[in-house]
């Protein structure tokens, strides 16, 4: 039984994550259980996917009492994964994070059943809690990680890191699994007027000075084009990003948006060097946007801090121009590079292709398949 905060219908990277990882289990191995992000009737669920059972949202995810009202809720929560459980005649459960109070469910099922338990954290916990949720953390993140038969982490950066902090418990690297398409290296042909830059995602604290720092500097040059695809535009509104020369796309279905890349010459992936996050979660985040990137057979620009595990990651397959420092005139040099060095340029492309293959959901997949079911 997989337990995740919030399921189908919905557009969050969780969801996605999940939904692309179930296209490799069958219905006789796995079922989901979570809350609807969006309670839309029009789409349907997969006939050919594994079970999705839907668990009544407490309140649309941005209600200000929305956490306190997912607390109180856990009484009628562990009942209902409980009958569930047994329903279904679970022998394991893996539950999701990014939400604690899920998982928590989760756990006391696991433990009233007998049922062994694994975890798999997309972002860090107890680091990224305050005041009231910080105290329940320090109590909850030990539980979980110590009953856990195996704690899966979205990469090897959060593993090093939760290693480091917790010596004695196993950490496993289970990275986002994608349906990479077949894309064989084409070298992109000289750009034709503006040199267009992409951004895709959402622009939040883990991102928000890179991104706009090289927006900034790219729309300053009148031979230059930013076209920006997110669903939420408030940010670009607040830091006076607009312009003749700033295209707003809004948020396109992935397979939309990935027919759209060879339109553009340079893709950006900004990393924040500081903001609201904390230091262990600008260590360890690893942007989902990065994936398409790299299949996009268009060189990347990456402007992320030294100490994040982004950039080990980037300069240690060599598959993305990266600038470390928050300075204007590295990136210059950076996109200098990418338009005027044909060999750097299509070196890059060649081996982010490579690394693509990396986060083919059939390894992950295997992967956790190996470490469920061996």
């Amino acid at each position: 039984m997989i337990v995740t905060a919030w399921v189908f219908p919905g557009t969050g990277g969780t969801i996605a994550i999940l939904n692309n990882l179930l296209e490799y289990f069958s219905q006789e191995e796995v079922i989901l259980v979570g809350r609807p992000h969006l309670l839309n009737d029009e789409q349907k669920w997969g006939e050919h996917l594994p079970r999705l059972y839907p668990i009544q949202p407490i309140l649309p995810p941005k209600g200000r009492t929305n956490k306190y009202r997912r607390l109180l809720a856990l009484p009628r929560i562990i009942p209902r994964l409980k009958q569930i459980a047994r329903e279904e005649n679970c022998t394991k459960i893996l539950s999701v994070f990014p939400d604690e109070f899920m998982m928590y469910a989760s756990y006391q099922v696991s433990k009233e059943l007998d049922l062994p338990f694994y975890t798999w954290f997309h972002n860090t916990y107890l680091d990224n809690r305050h005041g009231l949720w910080r105290r329940i953390a320090k109590r909850w993140q030990p539980k979980f990680f110590n009953h856990a038969e195996t704690n899966f982490v979205m990469s090897e950066g959060m593993r090093d890191y939760y290693a480091d902090v917790y010596p004695d418990i196993t950490f496993e690297p289970l990275e986002h699994g994608f349906v990479i398409p077949e894309v064989s290296y084409k070298p992109p042909s000289q750009a034709q007027g503006k040199i267009k830059f992409m951004f895709s995602g959402s622009l939040n604290e883990s991102c928000l000075d890179a991104s706009i720092r090289i927006f900034k500097h790219i729309i300053a040059n009148p031979n230059y084009e930013l076209h920006i695809f997110t669903g939420d535009t408030n940010f670009l509104d607040i830091h006076d990003i607009k312009g003749d020369n700033v295209i707003v796309h809004g948020f396109r279905p992935l397979s939309e948006f990935v027919a759209m890349l060879n339109q553009f010459d340079i893709m950006l992936l900004p990393h924040g060097f500081v903001g609201g996050q904390t230091e262990a979660e600008y260590k360890t985040i690893f942007p989902t946007r990065t994936i398409p990137l790299l299949y996009s057979n268009r060189p990347i620009l990456a402007h992320s801090p030294p100490h994040a595990f982004l950039t080990t990651f980037l300069k240690q397959r060599d598959c993305a121009e990266v600038v470390e420092i928050a300075d204007t005139n590295a990136i210059q040099i950076a996109i200098d590079r990418l338009i005027n060095d044909e060999q750097r340029r299509n070196q890059l492309i060649k081996n982010a292709l490579e690394t693509s293959d990396f986060f083919n959901v059939k390894r992950i997949g295997g992967k956790l398949k190996q470490a469920l079911f061996s």
